[in-house]
């Protein structure tokens, strides 16, 4: 392989990974996590459950 195609690759990656947006949904799920250690989380098991559940559908 040479650099240039390491080169290419590299910035394929990169626009696959914008494309996907996996930077917003890493901030989205540790924002989730810590939502989740809060007193009181469990007051609404409805809303518990649907929070616990998007992250475990979005953890890579």
């Amino acid at each position: 392989m040479t650099i240039e195609q390491i080169k290419e690759l590299t910035a394929r990656v990169e626009a696959l990974g914008n494309f996907l947006s996996i930077e917003d949904k890493n901030h989205k799920i540790e924002n989730d996590k810590q939502l989740s250690l809060s007193a009181g989380f469990w007051d609404d098991n409805t809303r518990a459950t649907a929070i616990l559940k998007e992250i475990k559908t979005n953890t890579f």
